[in-house]
């Protein structure tokens, strides 16, 4: 809950939230774009609050909605050249700021702490799905 709040206060830097930051970052990260369903489904957020995130980030320049060529109900969600400067910057600067702060611990002590995030991480997954 920490680390959560750590970042919602670095995004405000960009007057984003978490979700948005998601958002951004997973379309930095496939610049071939998504369909929003699709994103809402990648970074966890329900499909109505995807609407109102991308709402906004178009507001900013930040993505285009193609239409898709064999249904033209469907949009693709991509990045416009602004947006993916922006979205450069805002991931740089999350990344840089999870380095500094990884950089209080040795290097056996990183190490650890990624072992046991992603145990973590794999744990969570199970538990979830034996809960839904």
């Amino acid at each position: 809950l920490q680390t959560t709040e750590s970042y919602v206060v670095f995004l405000k830097k960009w007057n984003l939230s978490l979700n948005t930051y998601w958002v951004l970052e997973y379309l930095f990260r496939n610049p071939q774009g998504a369909e929003p369903t699709e994103l809402a489904d990648a970074v966890g957020v329900m499909r109505q609050l995807i609407t109102i995130i991308l709402n906004d980030l178009e507001k900013r320049g930040c993505i285009l909605r193609k239409e898709s060529k064999d249904d033209h109900r469907r949009r693709k969600i991509m990045l416009s050249k602004r947006g993916r400067v922006f979205a450069g910057e805002v991931c740089d600067a999350m990344d840089e700021l999870d380095l500094q702060s990884l950089s209080a611990f040795s290097e056996e002590e990183r190490n650890l702490i990624l072992e046991h995030s992603q145990r973590f991480c794999d744990a969570l997954k199970v538990a979830t799905k034996s809960n839904v």
